[in-house]
This record gives C-alpha cells, sequence and structure tokens, in this order.
C-alpha cells in the first residue's frame, strides 16, 4: 500500500493571526505594505487593493484573473485593476498548506522581499497555522493534459501525492540544466524550496526599467540577483528550486490543491495558469473530491490511499509522450 503524510491536507486552513510584510514595491520601487489576516472557510485566496475604491480592490487568486507581467505573475480584476507579482506569497501560503487568507495591498505592487518566500513562511508560520472548520476539498488529476508553448511545455499527471518536477536551462552558461522532482508537504517545502530566492540578467533589468519606474541600478535590493553571482548560493541548484518555488505559486490559481504530477520544462509564467485553464476545459481530466474521502486515515498515522487509484507505477505515473524533455530528469522522476 502507497504510504502519504497527507494530514495537512484534510482540514481547511488559515492563519492564527495577522501578518504584515513591509518592503520595496517589485515594480514600482516605492514602499509596499502587506497584510495578511485569518480567513473563514471557503474564503480562499483573496487580495484587496486599499489604495482603490472599495468596490473595485477585489482580485481573487485564480487562473482566470491571472496573466503575466514583466516580474512574475500578476492578477487582474474586471475593473482593469492589477495587482503584481502575487506568486511568491501565493506560493509560501501553499507551500504552508492555508487554504482561506484576506491580503490586503496599499498599491500596485507587492515587495519581492529577499526573493524567495523564506520571510513570507517565516512570518506566516510564526503567526501559526490553525484549521478552519472545513473539511478540504481537493482537485484530482484523472487523465494526462498536456500544453505547449513555444519552447516551453507542461503536462499535469494522474498522481497520489502533489508531486512537481521541473527542468530548466539557465541562460547563464555557469548553470546549465538543473532538475528538481518533489513530492510536496510543509515540511519539504520549507526545507528545500521556500529559501530559494530569483535570478535576473541583464536584459531583465532593461525590461523592468521601461516597464515602470524601477532604477535597474536598485535591482539587486528588490531581491534580483545577478544570475553569474555564485558567491552566495543557498543551493546548488537554486535556479531550478526557485523556479519550482513559482510554480507552486502558480498551481494556487487552481482554487484547490491539485493531488497530481505536474511536469514542466522551462516554465514562464504562463505556462501552468495555461494548463490549468486547458484541465478545467477537458471533460473528465479534474474531479473534486474530499480529502477524508480520498485518504483513509483510519490508520491513526500515516494515510492510505483510495477511491480506486492502483499502487504507483513508477514508468507509468511519469512517463511523459512526446519529445524536449531531458532524459535524466525522466530518470529521476521515476525513483521519485
Amino acid at each position: 500500500m502507497f504510504r502519504y503524510e497527507v494530514r495537512h491536507l484534510l482540514q481547511q486552513q488559515t492563519l492564527a493571526g495577522p501578518v504584515t510584510f513591509v518592503g520595496l514595491g517589485a515594480q514600482s520601487g516605492r514602499r509596499s505594505t502587506v497584510q495578511v489576516f485569518p480567513a473563514a472557510a471557503d474564503t480562499g485566496l483573496r487580495f484587496v487593493r486599499c489604495d482603490l475604491p472599495a468596490n473595485e480592490g477585489l482580485l481573487r487568486a485564480n487562473w482566470d484573473n491571472a496573466s503575466a507581467s514583466a516580474i512574475g505573475t500578476q492578477l487582474r480584476n474586471r475593473f482593469g485593476h492589477h495587482l503584481a507579482p502575487v506568486d511568491h506569497l501565493l506560493s509560501a501560503l501553499t507551500g504552508l498548506g492555508i487554504d482561506n487568507a484576506e491580503i490586503f495591498v496599499d498599491g500596485p505592487d507587492l515587495p519581492l522581499m529577499d526573493g524567495s518566500a523564506l520571510p513570507f513562511v517565516t512570518a506566516l508560520a510564526g503567526a501559526g497555522v490553525v484549521e478552519a472548520g472545513a473539511e478540504r476539498d481537493l482537485l484530482l488529476v484523472r487523465k494526462p493534459v498536456r500544453i505547449e508553448h513555444a519552447d516551453t511545455w507542461a503536462e499535469l499527471l494522474p498522481d497520489m501525492s502533489q508531486r512537481i518536477t521541473l527542468a530548466i536551462e539557465s541562460p547563464c552558461p555557469t548553470h546549465g540544466t538543473q532538475l528538481l522532482s518533489l513530492c510536496l508537504s510543509p515540511s519539504v517545502y520549507v526545507r528545500e524550496l521556500a529559501a530559494a530566492r530569483t535570478f535576473g540578467f541583464a536584459d531583465s533589468r532593461a525590461r523592468l526599467d521601461l516597464y515602470g519606474d524601477m532604477d535597474a541600478s536598485e535591482t539587486d535590493s528588490r531581491g534580483v540577483r545577478p544570475a553569474s553571482d555564485l558567491a552566495d548560493i543557498r543551493f546548488p541548484d537554486e535556479y531550478v528550486r526557485h523556479k519550482t518555488l513559482d510554480v507552486l505559486g502558480d498551481l494556487a490559481l487552481a482554487g484547490r490543491t491539485v493531488i497530481g504530477h505536474l511536469l514542466t520544462n522551462r516554465p514562464g509564467y504562463t505556462v501552468v495558469r495555461d494548463l490549468l485553464a486547458l484541465a478545467g476545459q477537458t471533460p473528465g481530466a479534474l474531479e473534486s473530491v474530499s480529502a477524508t474521502g480520498f485518504y483513509d486515515c483510519r490508520s491513526g498515522g500515516e494515510c492510505l490511499i483510495q477511491m480506486g487509484l492502483a499502487e504507483p507505477d513508477p514508468m507509468a505515473a511519469t512517463a511523459v509522450p512526446g519529445d524536449g524533455f531531458p532524459a535524466e530528469l525522466r530518470s529521476a522522476a521515476r525513483r521519485m
């Protein structure tokens, strides 16, 4: 019987108390204040821009509200207002298993902090994560869904856990191709992903300068480090770990925890969002299930997986049709 620690998935969760973050806005360079408050069950993750009229400031973290900005994933609402980048904070919330929170921001952009999710994770975990008093619903991947863009692709496969396998080819020759495959839980997220920082390149600085009033000379102070700077790396493969962190934030746009295996090669800021949209439009690809219906925890310890899914076949569970995915990554995924 396949065993996977899922106690963190059974009940919806929220914060025990509010948390405040202050930093330089990722796009504007101005002081940005973010306050995260506990929310009731079934609220989801909701952003509110406090600088807008009360009826225009709500931005929900859903795939149909999301698009790409110059520096990350952004949300838009029907009034045309936007907020970016939301992927690092969404990643931190999702990585810790927080389903419900109201996030108030005093402008159009969030601070990058140190370029990782660690400052968010440290403060959120310090406030405490508590059950919200309702059972969690999951999105179960029932059949493969794949999307391809010009230079990237992503695929969802049925799996008994929440798993991400990612390959990235860095524009910096010293990084080369990096591969990572993880079965996610809050402890894995904190240990393996939260501290990985974003990287920037010279052409990115020029684009950021054009995007708003960010002075390219200030970019490093906002958490975007030169990709060639290996003097203070936190992981030998920090680049791929940070991209996995980003991807998990984009998976949060599904609105519920996705139980399945996401495989992606060279993901940008749109491919996961487009994959979720395609999966939602594909009959039979996703099924909404109750967590306690999916997992049998009567054993009292680790939970046993039921609901008709067979024992995991490493070859079948991670097979990727088509070319373009590195052979090393296929081998790594099969060993998970």
